[in-house]
């Protein structure tokens, strides 16, 4: 039988397979649901060495099931950074951000496509920057979506509150 893959939490021994998830189960479950759209953030290095084996990595990751959408902190061999000046993970400050309005297009909506897209720009764009010594943090998704993009939130853009039309009062025509 093919090796099951695992990813861990921050708490997460590399060594104890009990403290990690197993992502092909995670998949299988998430599918199982019966929601014709399935969408994960999954914020956790990938660079791990006790893991190697076992890591997360292009070639062994199950495919998501058909509606499924996934976005990873970060790409297989890279790690996920937590810094104390955002109070988060690099990827979840960013995540938040975007669903906040900041990956909104004009009409507000913040789509998975456009949330994905933001935070594959910010995180990879932020982390050389703030932590750097050659540090890279690149986002990665992987997805069997068809069709439009689900929206994820909805928020009022700047400027975009449009004010009443003011009541027209009817003109007299005639005077019968």
């Amino acid at each position: 039988p093919r090796e099951q893959r695992h990813t861990g939490a921050h708490l997460a021994d590399p060594t104890d397979q009990a403290t990690l998830i197993n992502v092909g189960d995670l998949f299988r479950k998430i599918d199982a649901s019966g929601a014709g759209v399935k969408l994960m953030l999954i914020d956790a290095c990938r660079d791990t060495p006790a893991l190697s084996r076992l890591g997360l990595n292009e070639e062994n990751l199950p495919k998501p099931a058909q509606g499924t959408g996934v976005l990873f902190s970060c790409k297989s061999g890279e790690r996920a950074f937590e810094l104390e000046k955002v109070k988060h993970g690099v990827f979840t400050f960013y995540v938040l951000k975007g669903l906040r309005g900041e990956a909104a297009n004009r009409r507000g909506e913040v789509t998975w496509g456009l949330l994905v897209e933001y935070v594959q720009r910010e995180v990879a764009e932020f982390v050389p920057k703030e932590v750097g010594g050659g540090a890279q943090q690149s986002p990665n998704v992987k997805s069997n979506l068809a069709g439009k993009s689900p929206v994820l939130a909805k928020v009022v853009v700047p400027g975009s509150v449009r004010k009443p039309d003011p009541i027209k009062t009817p003109e007299v025509v005639a005077d019968i």
